[in-house]
């Protein structure tokens, strides 16, 4: 039974290429992805930064690295220091972040605001413009086509003009 399964089987040959450059991956990877055009495709969401974790309420070995602690404490209190000062590096770079985002939030704003303005004044100068009609009577449908009548008219005479001109020579 297993070798008729075998058989009846087609064999796929892997074919291992391996790529000599960046922009090659990059054409592999594009390759394999568009050889299954129906498969979604899953981007992944960025990482968030990581929070610190919380300093303790209460210290109660509070210790220093100077004379009278152990030669073990000062290692703990290195470690309770530095993670304190990770701390504090990580909240002053969310709030220069976030003051970031906000001044782009600020500049965004005032930028739409301006272009708002600039659009309204335009819109309503381009309306309080008069309208120039040609003809202001009841044959304005007639217009187009006698204006493309006299149109023609003219280049063809614009054309065997340019003819004469250059038979004449």
């Amino acid at each position: 039974v297993c070798e008729s399964m075998e058989e009846k089987r087609p064999k796929r040959e892997k074919v291992v290429v391996v790529p000599r450059s960046a922009a090659d991956e990059q054409r592999f990877k594009i390759e394999r992805m568009m050889a299954e055009p129906e498969r979604p495709v899953v981007i992944p969401e960025p990482r968030k930064p990581r929070a610190p974790r919380p300093p303790p309420e209460f210290n109660f070995d509070v210790m220093g690295s100077s004379a009278g602690a152990g030669s073990g404490e000062f290692h703990i209190y290195r470690g309770i220091r530095r993670r304190e000062q990770n701390r504090l590096k990580w909240i002053d770079t969310q709030a220069a972040q976030d003051e970031k985002d906000e001044d782009f939030r600020h500049r965004l704003e005032n930028k739409k605001r301006e272009d708002d303005e600039k659009t309204a004044k335009k819109r309503a100068k381009r309306q309080s413009q008069p309208v120039n009609r040609l003809v202001t009577t009841e044959s304005t449908q007639q217009l187009p086509t006698q204006c493309l009548k006299e149109h023609t008219l003219y280049m063809y005479m614009h054309v065997l003009g340019s003819l004469s001109l250059s038979l004449s020579l």
